[in-house]
Protein backbone atom coordinates (compact mmCIF):
# COMPACT_ATOMS: atom_id res chain seq x y z
CA UNK A 1 0.00 0.00 0.00
CA UNK A 2 1.17 3.53 -1.16
CA UNK A 3 2.74 5.68 1.76
CA UNK A 4 0.60 8.58 0.17
CA UNK A 5 -2.83 6.18 0.96
CA UNK A 6 -1.63 5.26 4.53
CA UNK A 7 -1.22 8.14 5.93
CA UNK A 8 -4.60 9.29 4.31
CA UNK A 9 -6.06 6.34 5.83
CA UNK A 10 -4.61 7.49 9.51
CA UNK A 11 -4.77 10.60 9.20
CA UNK A 12 -7.22 11.63 7.07
CA UNK A 13 -7.14 15.23 5.76
CA UNK A 14 -4.98 16.43 8.37
CA UNK A 15 -1.88 14.99 8.23
CA UNK A 16 1.67 15.68 10.59
CA UNK A 17 4.58 17.77 9.41
CA UNK A 18 6.61 14.87 9.15
CA UNK A 19 4.34 12.12 7.59
CA UNK A 20 6.76 10.27 6.19
CA UNK A 21 8.61 10.14 9.59
CA UNK A 22 5.79 9.55 11.55
CA UNK A 23 4.56 6.81 8.96
CA UNK A 24 7.50 5.04 9.92
CA UNK A 25 7.62 5.05 13.65
CA UNK A 26 4.04 3.65 13.64
CA UNK A 27 5.32 0.57 11.35
CA UNK A 28 8.25 0.14 13.78
CA UNK A 29 6.38 -0.10 16.73
CA UNK A 30 3.76 -2.74 14.85
CA UNK A 31 6.79 -4.83 13.70
CA UNK A 32 7.63 -5.08 17.33
CA UNK A 33 4.43 -5.86 18.31
CA UNK A 34 3.72 -8.88 15.69
CA UNK A 35 7.36 -10.10 16.00
CA UNK A 36 8.85 -9.59 19.80
CA UNK A 37 10.80 -12.23 19.75
CA UNK A 38 12.63 -11.15 17.19
CA UNK A 39 15.47 -8.85 16.62
CA UNK A 40 14.69 -4.87 15.06
CA UNK A 41 16.36 -6.13 11.73
CA UNK A 42 14.58 -9.52 11.79
CA UNK A 43 11.39 -7.77 12.23
CA UNK A 44 10.77 -7.58 8.38
CA UNK A 45 8.98 -10.72 7.48
CA UNK A 46 5.60 -9.54 7.82
CA UNK A 47 5.41 -6.02 7.21
CA UNK A 48 7.78 -5.43 4.01
CA UNK A 49 8.57 -2.05 2.38
CA UNK A 50 7.50 -2.73 -1.13
CA UNK A 51 7.83 -0.20 -3.51
CA UNK A 52 7.02 3.14 -2.22
CA UNK A 53 4.95 1.60 0.87
CA UNK A 54 4.89 -1.50 2.55
CA UNK A 55 3.14 -4.79 2.19
CA UNK A 56 1.76 -7.44 4.46
CA UNK A 57 3.11 -10.96 4.00
CA UNK A 58 1.46 -13.60 5.92
CA UNK A 59 0.65 -17.62 5.64
CA UNK A 60 -2.82 -18.31 4.08
CA UNK A 61 -3.85 -19.80 8.00
CA UNK A 62 -2.70 -16.98 9.48
CA UNK A 63 -6.14 -14.56 8.56
CA UNK A 64 -9.27 -15.59 9.66
CA UNK A 65 -11.16 -13.69 6.50
CA UNK A 66 -8.59 -16.07 4.10
CA UNK A 67 -9.88 -19.07 5.73
CA UNK A 68 -13.71 -17.92 5.70
CA UNK A 69 -13.12 -17.47 2.71
CA UNK A 70 -11.74 -20.09 1.15
CA UNK A 71 -13.99 -22.51 3.01
CA UNK A 72 -16.81 -21.04 1.36
CA UNK A 73 -15.14 -21.35 -2.22
CA UNK A 74 -14.93 -25.45 -1.78
CA UNK A 75 -18.31 -25.50 -0.47
CA UNK A 76 -19.73 -23.95 -3.54
CA UNK A 77 -18.92 -27.08 -5.29
CA UNK A 78 -18.38 -29.84 -2.61
CA UNK A 79 -21.05 -32.86 -1.88
CA UNK A 80 -24.00 -31.89 0.46
CA UNK A 81 -22.43 -33.45 3.95
CA UNK A 82 -19.18 -31.98 2.96
CA UNK A 83 -21.14 -28.55 2.32
CA UNK A 84 -22.57 -28.68 6.24
CA UNK A 85 -19.01 -29.17 7.71
CA UNK A 86 -16.96 -26.69 5.28
CA UNK A 87 -19.63 -24.10 6.02
CA UNK A 88 -19.82 -24.85 9.50
CA UNK A 89 -16.29 -24.54 9.94
CA UNK A 90 -16.37 -21.30 7.80
CA UNK A 91 -18.89 -19.43 10.06
CA UNK A 92 -17.51 -20.91 13.07
CA UNK A 93 -14.60 -18.52 12.47
CA UNK A 94 -16.17 -15.46 13.05
CA UNK A 95 -16.62 -14.09 16.57
CA UNK A 96 -18.12 -11.01 15.73
CA UNK A 97 -19.23 -7.95 13.77
CA UNK A 98 -16.24 -7.65 10.85
CA UNK A 99 -13.55 -4.79 11.86
CA UNK A 100 -15.78 -3.90 14.90
CA UNK A 101 -13.44 -1.21 16.14
CA UNK A 102 -13.09 0.39 12.63
CA UNK A 103 -16.88 0.88 11.60
CA UNK A 104 -16.61 4.74 11.02
CA UNK A 105 -13.54 4.83 9.09
CA UNK A 106 -14.41 5.16 5.31
CA UNK A 107 -12.01 2.74 4.42
CA UNK A 108 -13.10 -0.05 6.08
CA UNK A 109 -16.98 0.70 4.79
CA UNK A 110 -16.41 -1.39 1.61
CA UNK A 111 -14.97 -4.52 3.38
CA UNK A 112 -17.05 -4.37 6.01
CA UNK A 113 -20.37 -4.73 3.59
CA UNK A 114 -18.61 -7.15 1.47
CA UNK A 115 -17.82 -9.14 4.64
CA UNK A 116 -20.98 -9.11 6.07
CA UNK A 117 -22.99 -10.57 2.72
CA UNK A 118 -20.23 -13.21 2.63
CA UNK A 119 -21.42 -14.20 6.44
CA UNK A 120 -25.17 -13.80 5.06
CA UNK A 121 -24.80 -15.94 1.84
CA UNK A 122 -23.05 -18.65 4.17
CA UNK A 123 -25.47 -18.88 6.21
CA UNK A 124 -28.11 -19.27 3.49
CA UNK A 125 -26.02 -21.74 2.13
CA UNK A 126 -25.89 -23.59 4.89
CA UNK A 127 -29.79 -23.57 5.47
CA UNK A 128 -30.20 -24.26 1.80
CA UNK A 129 -28.18 -27.90 1.98
CA UNK A 130 -29.43 -28.61 5.57
CA UNK A 131 -33.14 -28.57 4.08
CA UNK A 132 -32.11 -31.05 1.05
CA UNK A 133 -30.47 -32.83 3.83
CA UNK A 134 -34.17 -33.36 5.93
CA UNK A 135 -33.76 -30.92 8.54
CA UNK A 136 -36.61 -29.30 7.89
CA UNK A 137 -38.31 -29.16 11.12
CA UNK A 138 -35.47 -28.36 12.93
CA UNK A 139 -34.57 -25.41 10.72
CA UNK A 140 -37.97 -23.39 11.35
CA UNK A 141 -36.95 -21.74 14.06
CA UNK A 142 -33.32 -20.83 13.02
CA UNK A 143 -35.18 -19.46 9.69
CA UNK A 144 -37.74 -17.50 11.42
CA UNK A 145 -35.07 -15.82 13.25
CA UNK A 146 -33.15 -15.32 9.77
CA UNK A 147 -36.15 -13.62 8.30
CA UNK A 148 -36.64 -11.76 11.17
CA UNK A 149 -33.04 -10.22 11.20
CA UNK A 150 -33.48 -9.22 7.38
CA UNK A 151 -36.96 -9.63 6.29
CA UNK A 152 -36.25 -8.05 3.15
CA UNK A 153 -33.69 -10.82 2.00
CA UNK A 154 -36.01 -13.24 -0.59
CA UNK A 155 -34.10 -16.41 -0.24
CA UNK A 156 -34.56 -16.17 3.32
CA UNK A 157 -38.42 -16.17 3.03
CA UNK A 158 -37.91 -19.24 0.79
CA UNK A 159 -36.01 -21.03 2.36
CA UNK A 160 -38.86 -20.80 5.44
CA UNK A 161 -41.33 -21.67 3.18
CA UNK A 162 -39.66 -24.40 1.81
CA UNK A 163 -38.76 -25.60 5.64
CA UNK A 164 -42.40 -25.83 6.52
CA UNK A 165 -43.68 -27.45 4.04
CA UNK A 166 -41.72 -29.97 4.17
CA UNK A 167 -42.40 -30.10 7.97
CA UNK A 168 -45.61 -30.99 6.91
CA UNK A 169 -47.38 -27.35 7.74
CA UNK A 170 -49.00 -26.44 4.36
CA UNK A 171 -50.96 -23.45 5.76
CA UNK A 172 -47.73 -21.69 7.81
CA UNK A 173 -46.02 -22.13 4.23
CA UNK A 174 -48.48 -20.37 2.37
CA UNK A 175 -48.38 -17.71 5.22
CA UNK A 176 -44.90 -17.15 5.15
CA UNK A 177 -45.32 -16.71 1.28
CA UNK A 178 -48.21 -14.24 2.51
CA UNK A 179 -46.02 -12.08 4.76
CA UNK A 180 -42.80 -12.33 2.56
CA UNK A 181 -45.10 -10.65 -0.16
CA UNK A 182 -46.89 -8.02 1.97
CA UNK A 183 -43.32 -7.34 4.02
CA UNK A 184 -42.26 -6.66 0.58
CA UNK A 185 -45.07 -4.21 -0.54
CA UNK A 186 -44.94 -2.25 2.35
CA UNK A 187 -41.39 -2.22 2.72
CA UNK A 188 -40.21 -1.48 -0.76
CA UNK A 189 -43.28 -1.43 -2.88
CA UNK A 190 -42.34 -4.29 -5.08
CA UNK A 191 -43.38 -7.70 -5.56
CA UNK A 192 -41.21 -10.77 -5.25
CA UNK A 193 -38.81 -11.08 -7.89
CA UNK A 194 -38.16 -13.42 -10.54
CA UNK A 195 -36.64 -15.88 -7.90
CA UNK A 196 -39.53 -15.60 -5.80
CA UNK A 197 -41.77 -15.70 -8.85
CA UNK A 198 -40.84 -19.28 -9.03
CA UNK A 199 -40.60 -20.55 -5.67
CA UNK A 200 -43.63 -23.09 -6.57
CA UNK A 201 -40.96 -24.63 -8.99
CA UNK A 202 -38.76 -25.52 -6.08
CA UNK A 203 -41.25 -25.70 -3.29
CA UNK A 204 -43.33 -28.03 -4.69
CA UNK A 205 -42.45 -29.98 -7.32
CA UNK A 206 -44.93 -30.37 -10.30
CA UNK A 207 -46.97 -33.94 -10.27
CA UNK A 208 -48.08 -35.23 -13.70
CA UNK A 209 -51.28 -34.47 -14.52
CA UNK A 210 -51.91 -32.44 -12.00
CA UNK A 211 -51.28 -29.40 -13.54
CA UNK A 212 -53.66 -26.19 -12.13
CA UNK A 213 -56.29 -25.47 -15.02
CA UNK A 214 -57.26 -22.12 -15.63
CA UNK A 215 -61.02 -21.05 -16.90
CA UNK A 216 -63.41 -18.21 -16.96
CA UNK A 217 -66.50 -20.74 -14.99
CA UNK A 218 -67.02 -20.20 -11.56
CA UNK A 219 -64.94 -21.99 -8.91
CA UNK A 220 -66.23 -25.46 -7.82
CA UNK A 221 -66.20 -26.64 -4.18
CA UNK A 222 -63.12 -28.48 -4.63
CA UNK A 223 -60.73 -25.48 -5.48
CA UNK A 224 -59.90 -23.01 -2.87
CA UNK A 225 -58.95 -19.11 -3.08
CA UNK A 226 -57.37 -16.64 -1.03
CA UNK A 227 -58.83 -13.65 0.42
CA UNK A 228 -58.30 -10.67 -1.72
CA UNK A 229 -56.10 -8.59 0.75
CA UNK A 230 -53.29 -11.47 0.81
CA UNK A 231 -51.03 -12.57 -2.12
CA UNK A 232 -53.38 -14.04 -4.09
CA UNK A 233 -51.87 -17.59 -4.78
CA UNK A 234 -54.47 -20.57 -5.47
CA UNK A 235 -54.92 -23.91 -6.48
CA UNK A 236 -56.93 -26.42 -7.87
CA UNK A 237 -58.08 -29.92 -6.51
CA UNK A 238 -58.10 -30.35 -2.78
CA UNK A 239 -57.30 -33.43 -3.14
CA UNK A 240 -54.00 -32.99 -4.59
CA UNK A 241 -51.61 -31.42 -2.02
CA UNK A 242 -48.96 -29.77 -3.08
CA UNK A 243 -50.24 -27.23 -5.19
CA UNK A 244 -48.95 -28.20 -9.18
CA UNK A 245 -48.78 -24.22 -10.14
CA UNK A 246 -48.35 -22.53 -6.94
CA UNK A 247 -47.49 -19.23 -7.93
CA UNK A 248 -47.50 -15.50 -6.93
CA UNK A 249 -50.38 -12.61 -8.71
CA UNK A 250 -48.78 -9.52 -9.27
CA UNK A 251 -52.37 -8.21 -10.88
CA UNK A 252 -56.10 -8.88 -9.43
CA UNK A 253 -57.17 -11.30 -11.26
CA UNK A 254 -60.26 -11.31 -13.66
CA UNK A 255 -61.40 -15.17 -13.82
CA UNK A 256 -61.47 -17.71 -11.17
CA UNK A 257 -59.18 -20.65 -10.33
CA UNK A 258 -55.51 -19.99 -10.76
CA UNK A 259 -54.48 -17.04 -12.31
Amino acid sequence: MPVERLTEAVWGDRPPADAAGALQAYVSHLRRRLQPGSAARARTSIIVSAGRGYAVRLPEDAVDVWRFERLLDRSGTAPAAATVQLVGEALALWRGPPLAEWTDEPWAEAEIARLAELRTVARERLMAVRLELGEAALLVPDLEAMVAEEPLREERWRLLALALYRANRQADALGALRRARTTLADELGVDPGPRCGSWSARCWPMRRNSACRCSARAPRRSERRLPSTSPRICWTGSENWPPSALHWQTSRPETHGCS
